[in-house]
């Protein structure tokens, strides 16, 4: 486990799970994203800091439920936050519960610093928001995996 404050002061039950590791093994991202363009679009983004990396993408807390009952090599999961069958809020609990070790990182157009809060209190590492630019969205993905966390910049005063 990580020693420290891994989110800087925020409260965070999760705050001591593993970052996650990609040493050797390929990477494997689930993505939760009702949108297709959006999907498309986050995919590409991994695939530009992981070239290897395997992208599942479903549209539904249900898919995303049943992905993660079949497949347990999972590097992390990216969650919207608004999906058609269930409060991404508690599909991060789900996820968190039967997962406890798995990361999980929010991407959102959602950047009210209530929902980052309760995204965060369920069990999320990371929040990204869907108004990143290309370069940042790459940036944040490295952090979220490299160290465990990601919060943007502006957000991080704001929470501590």
């Amino acid at each position: 486990t990580r020693t420290g404050s891994p989110l800087s002061g925020l409260s965070c039950p999760h705050a001591s799970r593993h970052a996650p590791e990609h040493g050797h093994k390929a990477v494997r991202v689930l993505i939760v994203e009702d949108h297709p363009l959006m999907l498309s679009g986050v995919r590409d983004v991994v695939i530009e800091v992981w070239p290897q990396a395997i992208c599942e993408g479903v549209a539904d807390a249900a898919a995303a439920l049943r992905a993660l009952s079949r497949e347990n090599d999972y590097t992390f999961v990216c969650v919207d936050l608004r999906l058609p069958d269930l409060d991404g809020i508690e599909l991060i609990r789900q996820l968190c519960a039967r997962r406890p070790s798995l990361p999980v990182a929010v991407l959102s157009a959602n950047e009210h610093p209530l929902s980052v809060q309760q995204a965060i209190d369920a069990g999320a590492q990371g929040y990204l928001f869907k108004s990143l630019s290309r370069d940042e969205m790459l940036d944040a993905l490295r952090q979220f995996t490299t160290v465990g966390h990601y919060l943007p910049p502006a957000l991080r005063a704001v929470l501590t």
